[in-house]
């Protein structure tokens, strides 16, 4: 059906036209239009026909039928200019071998010249007729100063003067490379050095932007366009270079097609009906909301009718970049945008106060293994008393439910981030009794902060090498979406402090996922050196512990675990920790830690009573 679609159909008429009146015309250039010496040769139509059969299966297949004349290129050119030179290698050998008498052979070579010109001339005329109704509201466009003459700028200065969405008209070029000067790209001139951007500001009267084009410039330099622009009252933008662009486009489409292909399973997991329910009308608050996790919490959650959303971040970038992203969402939903940090009691409660949230997704937390394992006291007061303050707050103002973001590292755990999240689990548990609460035990999520993956994207893309701790080493991954489902779904399955896991499939061995990453950006030339596995750090790890019991939940691929949970003595001991911690050394954090995430009871029980003989 494509091979007759009428696009195709006009394009075999528009080549039979053309290549009709080309040879027609080259008959008569070579008759030096004598008619009658013209007609005295036979069998002229017979070279016709095959030229132009020959026309219509070679431009079809170098694609010159489906190219679109109003972004004709060089490259098109290019592809014409063979294709109409094949075409004529063609007449040349059915002449030869069919030997037709008399036939004038320079009509060949005439009619290429023609051919050429007139392909050529109708289809830059049709670009030429698009471009000029773009540029027919460049004066209705702001005026623009572009600063750099090199490759960048030339792409700049054709889009920005082609495209009718751009609201710019290029006045003119500055460059600090004085041989560019008084020269222009395309038809822009260029006019001076950077340093004379006031001067060249001050003599235009329309202009009201001045854009970067210039890949990579001193801060120094930077600071001082940015500073001028300000003074003259005109904004500043900086465009990107080209080919961090094309690097960022290899990344996100490579972050597309990886997912299926790292997990070797399909990603896809149907959200709970009853989720949207459970939403609708309440108000929520989500802590870390400007994480990988936390964001894309914060995105779902705003397509299920809450009352109301406070996102809360530590981070002011991480709070400024969700908040402009939910700006362009244009959403209906009242939300509130909170700078504040988990472990301050103080902030906490006035937020608590202020806002009454029914539902709390607790996201917040410091999650990379080596840095916590170097700051155990960072690491203890962010992941356990922060969400000691977040669960005793949301007692206090009778919270309808609690859900904690947890980690496979907390089970049996090595280290101390493993160790704290495990601590976090217990004490979610311990609070059961009073307040709805689950915890949501977590793979490691691609493409999250500071995740694998994007780490040997950008090693492989720099060239190398890629670091990987050991050849051994395996872990679970899933996709941020399932991550968030579970979320939401734990949200109405729990509240009796249970913990809830994804069925992830098999593991992935960390080398093998370095390979395919390095085959798949084109890069397999890339080497992988391995540096050991650090401290703190599993060779594998699991979702589930031995102890535990694992129990199918209504949503598929979905489990609950019974795990042992932490009693009244356990959160008394956790309480008087995050009251003395200032007293504590590294070495006695990371021993307590080690004690109250230990999956051995009686190991725990005997730490809590020694603990409670010396301090309670």
């Amino acid at each position: 059906m494509l091979f007759y679609s009428p696009v195709f159909l006009l394009s075999v008429l528009w080549t039979f036209t053309v290549t009709c009146s080309s040879y027609l015309l080259s008959l008569l250039l070579r008759f030096d239009f004598d008619l009658v010496a013209l007609t005295s040769y036979q069998r002229l139509h017979v070279p016709l026909a095959v030229l132009i059969v020959a026309r219509i299966g070679l431009f079809r297949a170098f694609g010159l039928d489906r190219g679109s004349w109003k972004y004709f290129s060089l490259l098109q050119a290019r592809q014409m200019f063979l294709a109409l030179v094949s075409s004529n290698v063609v007449l040349a050998a059915f002449i030869l071998l069919v030997r037709i008498e008399r036939y004038p052979r320079s009509v060949i070579l005439i009619d290429l010249a023609v051919s050429l010109c007139l392909f050529a001339a109708l289809r830059l005329a049709f670009r030429a007729h698009f471009e000029r109704k773009s540029s027919i509201t460049a004066g209705k466009r702001e005026g623009a100063i572009v600063l750099g003459g090199g490759d960048s700028a030339h792409l700049l200065v054709k889009t920005l003067r082609a495209h009718p969405a751009s609201s710019y008209e290029v006045l003119c070029i500055l460059d600090d490379d004085k041989r560019l000067h008084g020269k222009n790209v395309l038809g822009v001139p260029i006019k001076g050095e950077l340093a004379g951007l006031s001067k060249v500001i001050s003599s235009y009267s329309t202009v009201s932007t001045v854009i970067l084009a210039i890949p990579h410039l001193p801060d120094v330099t930077l600071r001082k366009l940015a500073e001028t622009c300000k003074l003259c009252g005109v904004r500043f933008k900086k465009q990107r270079a080209f080919d961090d662009l094309l690097i960022d486009e290899l990344a996100e489409e490579s972050r597309i097609i990886q997912e299926e292909h790292i997990l070797e399973r399909e990603t896809a997991l149907t959200p709970d009906p009853s989720v949207a329910h459970w939403i609708a009308g309440k108000v929520i608050l989500v802590t870390g909301a400007g994480g990988s996790i936390g964001s894309e919490i914060s995105r779902q959650l705003l397509a299920l009718a809450p009352r109301r959303l406070i996102f809360l971040d530590a981070s002011e970038l991480n709070l400024f970049e969700l908040e402009r992203s939910f700006h362009l969402l244009k959403s209906e939903i009242p939300c509130n945008f909170v700078l504040a940090n988990i472990r301050d009691r103080h902030r906490l409660e006035s937020i608590f106060d202020h806002y009454r949230p029914e539902l709390v997704f607790h996201a917040a937390a410091y999650k990379h293994v080596p840095l916590s394992e170097q700051n155990p006291y960072e690491a203890f007061r962010t992941n356990v008393s922060g969400t000691l303050r977040l669960l005793q707050l949301s007692e206090k103002f009778s919270c309808k439910s609690f859900i904690l973001i947890s980690s496979d590292k907390a089970v049996n755990p090595h280290g101390v981030m493993g160790g704290t999240k495990r601590v976090a689990e217990r004490l979610i548990q311990g609070y059961s009794d009073k307040l709805d609460t689950a915890a949501v035990r977590f793979g490691n999520v691609i493409n999250s902060s500071g995740s694998v993956i994007p780490l040997f994207k950008r090693q492989i893309l720099a060239g190398g090498p890629v670091t990987v701790t050991d050849p051994k080493v395996e872990r679970y991954f899933m996709s941020v979406q399932e991550a968030v489902i579970l979320v939401l779904a734990a949200s109405t399955l729990g509240g009796q402090g249970d913990v809830f896991t994804l069925e992830l499939g098999k593991k992935v061995r960390i080398f093998d996922l370095a390979e395919r990453l390095k085959r798949e950006l084109g890069r397999p030339d890339v080497p992988t050196i391995f540096t050991g596995l650090r401290e703190g750090e599993q060779m594998t790890e699991d979702l589930n512990a031995s102890s535990e019991t694992a129990m199918k939940t209504s949503l598929k691929n979905v489990s609950k675990v019974r795990s042992p949970k932490g009693d009244a003595r356990y959160l008394k001991v956790v309480v008087s920790l995050d009251e003395r911690l200032e007293d504590l050394s590294d070495e006695q954090v990371r021993d307590a830690v080690r004690a109250l995430s230990n999956w051995n009871n009686e190991l725990m029980t005997e730490y809590i009573t020694d603990y409670e003989e010396r301090y309670l």
